[in-house]
């Protein structure tokens, strides 16, 4: 159930659950909004309501999260996300919490990778470094993958 706040984590959750949710369930895909809209309460809702439910069945559930997005979040916050992004750095969090990368927009995959590899702590640098990793050669998957393996090792 999302509520229309300026969360990003449940946001972030509630597209990925509503997206499972339609593709598990085989829904059609000018179905999928609609049924979507059962999980929706106050703010969300009323987006739902006001710019949505005449015509429901023509939105695809990619382009509804995303205006369902600047619905609900400040004009400025990708922008507020990103000054963050430039001074976040790893330090004491595990990888998998280093993700603030995928709730950015308006950067591209490269750059993301730079960013993310540079914000790593000097271990971590050094060995993927050590494994031949290099930032300007692979993938987010692959570096975040790598990355993972030495924090649990």
């Amino acid at each position: 159930v999302y509520d229309g706040s300026a969360d990003s984590d449940k946001f972030q959750c509630f597209v990925l659950e509503a997206t499972h949710y339609c593709k598990e369930g085989k829904v059609a895909k000018d179905e999928q909004v609609f049924l979507v809209a059962h999980f929706l309460t106050d703010k969300a809702y009323a987006f739902f309501t006001h710019k949505v439910a005449k015509n429901h069945d023509k939105w695809q559930l990619p382009k509804f999260f995303e205006e369902l997005f600047n619905y609900c979040f400040p004009l400025n916050y990708r922008n507020q996300q990103q000054v963050r992004l430039r001074h976040c750095y790893q330090d004491d969090r595990s990888v998998s919490e280093y993700n603030l990368f995928t709730l950015v927009g308006g950067i591209g995959k490269h750059e993301r990778v730079i960013r993310l590899w540079d914000g790593f702590n000097q271990n971590i640098h050094y060995e993927l470094h050590h494994g031949k990793l290099n930032k300007e050669f692979h993938s987010w998957n692959e570096i975040v993958y790598k990355a993972e393996l030495i924090e649990m090792a």
